[in-house]
């Protein structure tokens, strides 16, 4: 098997504990890729259902002659294809598949006619003829000259979770907000790491406050002393670092 990917994995410690993936091929703690390929050889195609995450990823398996390719839910990532004669392509970005020797790309003018018009394009749609985005919360696989393609996720708006009282509803919010805000701080730096961490410790100030997640020091850490300022004399305010 051979990987290509763009991911980043936020829940590594279940896939860790599921895959029995202690550390990767290096003996190091196993890698997003690491992961990614281990879930693709325990699920198959179905290894999308297991990953939370942003991603695009592509498996080539040479036993089967089969290239898997996926995108996540919301589109974090993008992945662009086509097929050029007899061969197929992909990249995150189009204009490395438009950069390709031997393929002349035609502008697609029902693309451009419907954004002229106010109108949205479909999620497959780019401003080229052949071309194509892989949606999100799409999967594809390619064997034999024949592509298949289906959506493995798709949002339930009418769904409905029916607690006994209001309280249940604050504690499942509250849970998810930990859990999300958890895997945020994972991902961030270490610098806006202080900033979650602090605001998380003083829980909820009158107003808002926006802090910018910038790798650039000192911005971040203006942002933090305007925090403090703000929280030692409290009062509804907007504070932007």
């Amino acid at each position: 098997l051979v990987l290509v990917a763009d991911v980043r994995l936020d829940n590594r410690d279940e896939l860790i504990r599921r895959l029995g993936a202690r550390q990767g091929p290096d003996g190091h703690a196993p890698t997003d890729a690491d992961l990614l390929l281990l879930a693709y050889q325990a699920w198959g195609e179905r290894c999308v259902e297991h990953l939370l995450g942003d991603f695009v990823f592509a498996v080539w398996d040479e036993a089967a002659r089969e290239l898997f390719l996926a995108r996540d839910p919301l589109g974090g990532y993008s992945v662009s294809y086509a097929r050029i004669g007899n061969r197929f392509v992909f990249a995150s970005e189009t204009a490395a598949i438009l950069d390709l020797p031997g393929f002349n790309p035609t502008i697609k003018e029902l693309t451009v006619t419907r954004v002229l018009a106010g109108l949205t394009p479909t999620a497959e749609d780019t401003f080229f003829e052949s071309v194509f985005y892989l949606p999100p919360a799409h999967c594809l696989t390619l064997r034999t000259q024949e592509i298949r393609q289906w959506r493995y996720w798709a949002l339930a708006p009418r769904a409905s979770i029916e607690y006994r009282d209001d309280d249940q509803y604050v504690d499942h919010f509250l849970e998810l907000l930990d859990q999300g805000t958890n895997v945020g701080i994972l991902h961030a730096t270490e610098e806006v790491k202080e900033v979650l961490e602090l605001r998380c410790e003083l829980q909820l100030l009158p107003g808002e406050v926006h802090v910018a997640h910038t790798g650039d020091a000192d911005q971040v850490h203006m942002g933090m002393r305007h925090f403090e300022a703000e929280h030692r004399h409290p009062h509804p305010v907007t504070g932007k670092g």
